[in-house]
């Protein structure tokens, strides 16, 4: 009697074979209900606890297995959630959102005196954070913004007096309008690059602080970008890792028998 496989589907059937060998439970599984019942037919024992399922590639390939079998003793790392807890150094707690933040009414059409008026009230809140009186500097940005709404500087201004208050959504908020006016606004990027890593979001605050230095080189910013590349670097990386280990897992369960 010739043998019913060709060579490919006869190592599939090996792989699955050994796969079973090494994760018994995954017999268990509702598709494989018909090997199950093959198995207790012949008088077999099927075990329903006991074991700890081990990894299998699902290339086949044998020395693919060894390092894998070799690796299954590494922990699963944390996910990235857990990683993030790591990472809270200089965090601060979250500002609520402010739905009554002034924006502003982007149909407006401004005059050149209501333009003349904003500049003066910028001037005015530049001078009040220069002296360190934070909160009236955001009343007259938040007048200056009234009056010429479309000023992607207004906005961007205003975000970094809030930093100086703690308040990095407030921040993000206006950077964002800010941006969404003018795209290539680099104090808007910085400013909100400071104010994601303020919040712990690493990889925002990098992305960022980045764009920022390509619109406009700026030692500061050279520096805020420096102190979170490690941090950022290692949620990316955490990220690969549990993908990469998702697909294994993924793949050691995908068996297929072709027709």
């Amino acid at each position: 009697m010739s043998c019913p496989f060709n060579d490919e589907q006869l190592g599939q059937l090996k792989m699955f074979v050994e796969l079973c060998k090494n994760q018994p439970l995954l017999l268990q599984h509702p598709k494989i209900a018909f090997f199950k019942d093959y198995i207790i037919s012949l008088g077999g024992r099927i075990p329903s606890t006991g074991f700890t399922p081990k990894s299998f590639p699902a290339s086949g390939d044998r020395q693919s297995w060894s390092r894998s079998m070799s690796n299954n003793s590494t922990p699963v790392l944390p996910a990235v959630a857990s990683l993030a807890q790591v990472l809270r150094g200089g965090v601060i707690e979250a500002d609520p959102i402010d739905d009554s933040q002034v924006m502003g009414d982007q149909e407006k059409e401004t005059t050149d005196e209501e333009r003349d008026q904003s500049d003066e009230k910028r001037s005015e809140a530049m001078r009040a954070f220069s002296e360190q009186n934070f909160e009236e500097a955001i009343k007259l940005y938040s007048e200056a913004i009234v009056l010429n709404p479309q000023s992607a500087l207004l906005f961007a201004k205003r975000g970094q007096v809030y930093l100086k208050l703690n308040k990095p959504n407030a921040c993000i908020k206006d950077c964002t309008k800010a941006l969404e006016l003018n795209c290539d606004s680099a104090a808007a990027y910085k400013f909100r690059g400071r104010a994601y890593r303020l919040l712990g979001k690493f990889e925002e605050a990098s992305h960022d602080l980045c764009e920022s230095l390509k619109i406009d080189y700026d030692d500061q910013t050279n520096e805020w970008l420096n102190e979170v590349k490690p941090n950022a670097e290692k949620l990316r990386q955490h990220k690969l890792t549990v993908q990469r280990k998702k697909e294994e897992k993924e793949g050691s369960l995908r068996i297929h028998f072709d027709p």
